[in-house]
């Protein structure tokens, strides 16, 4: 018997819970099919959502009547849910070449390379007043930039948010002063980010690497949701004002590096139409490899 399904206002996602729903969705990437039924209810069962069943006395088909209920569920159901759904299944093969094939420069890991970079922080880091702020970096490598943030701009509290395991770890250990005080978070995508503290986000060498565009519309509807008070994105600018990525995660773990390094790039309109909650308060850009331009874009949250 099927019917009506309902979730709470609210859903509890623990690491246990967001882990078998990583494994589960790397496994069905079909979430709006049929299939996706039991897909979904399996997995938001996993975390901690709760059904309500009711006849429908209907006469329908049942296949009809399933599928009527997974689409009530995905227009109306609790949308940070749905979003980490898609979010974990577009993110499988991503998730799979970061965990098993990047290099310590690619995930920024390397001192002297995170060192040649660093010049290119001067685009973004004087236009905030970082201190006593609470900020969120998503893509935090090897928490240089929290290390900087800390020691350099006097923040209060840090949440760094990364796609692999081993990233984490070792902004575990430079930040491990401040771990030890319990001003540091770290947490493996997908995450929620509304519900993370945070006065300033920011994304900076990571946007390039996305795996779709899709990918890309599904985070900026985070973003737009976080409540954070000020952003800061950056991406690779395209060079016909389009917005596109290159497929580059199609071989999974046996992607090559140079495909990746160019997975997505997009243009500024893509993102302020997307960011609904957010104005454009100013842009940046600086050089990237093999002449291509990186743009930097600052969002103060509306009234």
């Amino acid at each position: 018997m099927v019917g009506e399904l309902s979730f709470p206002e609210s859903v509890p996602l623990n690491e246990e819970g967001m882990g078998e729903l990583r494994e589960a969705s790397q496994k069905s990437m079909k979430f709006r099919s049929i299939v996706s039924f039991v897909v979904v209810v399996t997995l938001a069962v996993s975390c901690g959502c709760t059904f309500a069943i009711k006849s429908t006395g209907s006469s329908q088909p049942d296949a009809l009547k399933e599928e009527a209920v997974v689409r009530q569920w995905w227009e109306v159901g609790d949308r940070s849910i749905i979003r980490l759904l898609e979010e974990t299944a577009d993110d499988s093969e991503a998730t799979a070449w970061w965990n098993k094939n990047a290099s310590d420069q690619m995930m920024h890991l390397d001192p002297a390379y995170v060192a040649k970079l660093e010049q290119g922080w001067s685009a973004f880091l004087p236009h905030f007043n970082w201190t006593g702020k609470a900020v969120v970096d998503y893509g935090c490598g090897g928490g240089f930039l929290g290390l900087k943030l800390f020691e350099t701009y006097g923040i209060s509290q840090y949440t760094g948010i990364d796609i692999a395991q081993k990233s984490l770890d070792q902004t575990r250990t430079r930040l491990a002063k401040w771990v030890a005080d319990d001003t540091v978070q770290l947490k493996r995508t997908p995450v929620e980010f509304s519900d993370v503290n945070s006065d300033i986000f920011v994304s900076q060498q990571v946007i390039q690497h996305f795996p779709s565009v899709d990918y890309l519309e599904h985070f900026l509807e985070n973003v737009d949701s976080s409540q954070a008070k000020q952003l800061m994105l950056h991406f690779r600018q395209s060079n016909n004002g389009e917005t596109y990525s290159t497929d580059a995660y199609r071989n999974g773990a046996a992607s090559k590096r140079q495909d990746v390094v160019f997975a997505l790039l997009a243009n500024v309109s893509f993102f302020t139409s997307h960011l609904k909650n957010y104005a454009l308060m100013w842009q940046e850009s600086s050089p990237m490899a093999n002449g291509t331009k990186g743009t930097y874009l600052g969002f103060q949250l509306k009234a």
